[in-house]
């Protein structure tokens, strides 16, 4: 799925999750007014065995690989983006 990058199980748990809550939002949206946006605690219950600060740097890890955007407020992570470069390597 992601040739080009070596995810590892933390990782791939992640963005199994935030996909999984992209198709779930979008099955029934408009295709053009998707949703790619997930907030931390929305992922803090799908991946309920990390810990906030886990998901931090693992999103932020996946971040620099240009998977993920991130939006951070007073210095927490308050969204998390998937990049149309996530969404066509998990629609291919």
């Amino acid at each position: 799925m992601f040739d080009d990058f070596y995810l590892d199980p933390d990782e791939a748990q992640i963005m199994n999750a935030i996909y999984k809550n992209y198709v779930e939002v979008n099955k029934d949206a408009n295709a053009r007014r998707t949703s790619t946006r997930i907030d931390p605690n929305q992922l803090q219950k799908l991946v309920p065995n990390f810990s906030p600060s886990k998901i931090r740097k693992v999103c932020i890890s996946l971040q620099d690989d240009g998977l993920l955007d991130l939006t951070f407020g007073s210095n927490q992570l308050s969204e998390i983006d998937l990049t149309g470069t996530t969404i066509r390597a998990f629609e291919n």
